[in-house]
């Protein structure tokens, strides 16, 4: 299967029924929450690096799939941004309380259910309402983030949860098995010992082809914070954030 299809065909299941990807999306979530603290200390160093205040900070939010969730994830960094931004206000002596604007950049495959997505940005508008006067504007970004989606140096601030470790195909030498059964040697789908070593081969240019377009698309002294699963031990099956 080529990487022109993959982008077209895979997704995660939308809506909002029981087996939807809005209803069973609470672990990356839930490392979101855990890895604040760190999220907090990159934002600062961010704002650190910046040369000049920003009247608009723009946040891309990668493989960011759909439902309540989705947005959960952009709502608390924009929380901590505005409280980074403030106190490094406060630290300056500075009267201007930063940004007064944000655009939140939601990306996915062409076939993610933004229709479900976008159902509940109202909510969310209501809730910044509630903290703030400052503005924020949602845009869709279909597309596959192992390549380029945004102009050069437009965004500031990159996140992405449980989603760069998604290889864009199979690799080479594996495709022509990709169709077999799950219980046949050499069809699977997640890193043990017994991969053959083209899987590695496959996500270091996978990652090389994400680092460089997002090198292209951030700001200077943009930040880029990533969250993905993993496994201490190559024979043991449960991955880890």
């Amino acid at each position: 299967m080529s990487t022109e299809s993959t982008e077209q065909i895979l997704h995660m299941n939308g809506g909002t029924g029981d087996h939807s990807y809005a209803h069973n999306a609470t672990a990356p979530l839930k490392v979101t929450m855990r890895a604040k603290p760190i999220m907090e200390e990159s934002i600062k160093k961010m704002f650190q690096r910046i040369a000049t205040s920003p009247s608009c900070l723009r946040i891309a939010d990668l493989g960011c799939s759909s439902g309540a969730n989705a947005l959960k994830a952009a709502s608390n960094i924009m929380d901590m941004i505005s409280m980074v931004a403030e106190e490094e206000a406060m630290i300056m002596s500075s009267d201007e309380k930063l940004p007064a604007t944000f655009q939140v950049f939601l990306n996915d495959l062409f076939g993610n259910d933004f229709n479900a997505l976008f159902k509940v940005v109202p909510e969310l508008h209501k809730e910044i309402r509630t903290k703030s006067d400052g503005l924020c504007f949602f845009n869709a970004t279909p597309g596959s983030f192992f390549g380029r989606l945004f102009p050069s140096h437009s965004i500031h601030f990159f996140h992405s949860s449980f989603a760069v470790h998604w290889l864009t195909q199979a690799p080479k030498e594996m495709r022509g098995e990709i169709e077999l059964p799950v219980d046949k040697e050499g069809s699977n789908v997640y890193l043990t010992s017994i991969n053959p070593p083209s899987y590695k081969a496959q996500f270091k240019e996978d990652l090389k082809l994400f680092l460089r377009s997002r090198h292209e698309e951030i700001v200077p002294g943009g930040t880029m914070f990533l969250t993905l699963i993993g496994s201490y031990d190559t024979s043991d099956f449960q991955c880890r954030p």
